[in-house]
């Protein structure tokens, strides 16, 4: 429940600089233009990162061997 309402946050966040992209450009506004498009881009790549980074401590966690005890 948590994760869909976040996905939807992250949704809507991405669709209002879009938005605020467009609006800026038709307004003739290039540098709001500019920073709403390296906002948008830095989510978009942040959020890609993190999963990115949660498929590999997965991966890494499941090909970890279990050590060996030692009876001395």
């Amino acid at each position: 429940m948590v994760l869909m309402e976040t996905m939807t946050q992250m949704q809507m966040e991405m669709i209002m600089s879009s938005k605020e992209f467009v609006d800026a450009l038709s307004n003739g506004s290039n540098l709001e233009a500019e920073d709403a498009f390296k906002s948008a881009m830095s989510q978009k790549i942040g959020d890609a990162l993190e999963n990115k980074r949660k498929e590999i401590s997965k991966a890494y966690a499941q090909t970890v061997p279990a050590t060996e005890e030692s009876n001395d």
